[in-house]
C-alpha cells in the first residue's frame, strides 16, 4: 500500500502542476521528480500510449511478497524506562554549566 500511495502522490502533484514537473517542495524526493520528468516528456501523448510506453520500465518482481512465519525470541533482563533520548538545540545549557 505504501508504494501505491507514494506513486499516487506523484500523480496528484503532476496533474496539479498541469502535467509538468511540480516545484521541488511538492515532490522533494529525487525519485519522485524523476517519475514526473518521465511523464512530462510524454505530455503530448495520450494516457494509454504513455502507460504502454512506461510499462517497459516496470519491475513487478520488486513487488512480489512471500508470507513467512518468523520465530519469536524472548528477551530477558530489565527495561530502563526512566531515560529519554532527544535532540537538543545548539548552545542549550540545561544544566547551568
Amino acid at each position: 500500500m505504501q508504494i501505491f500511495y507514494e506513486g499516487w502522490r506523484v500523480v496528484q502533484a503532476f496533474i496539479n502542476a498541469d502535467a509538468r514537473v511540480p516545484k521541488e517542495v511538492f515532490l522533494p524526493s529525487p525519485v519522485e521528480r524523476e517519475v514526473a520528468r518521465i511523464l512530462e516528456e510524454r505530455r503530448e501523448f495520450s494516457v494509454i500510449d504513455v502507460i504502454d510506453a512506461i510499462s517497459v520500465f516496470g519491475q513487478p518482481e520488486l513487488l512480489e511478497t512471500a508470507d513467512t512465519q518468523v520465530g519469536a525470541k524472548v528477551l530477558r533482563g530489565q527495561a530502563n524506562t526512566d531515560m529519554m533520548v532527544a535532540p537538543l538545540p545548539r548552545g542549550a545549557d540545561l544544566f547551568g554549566r
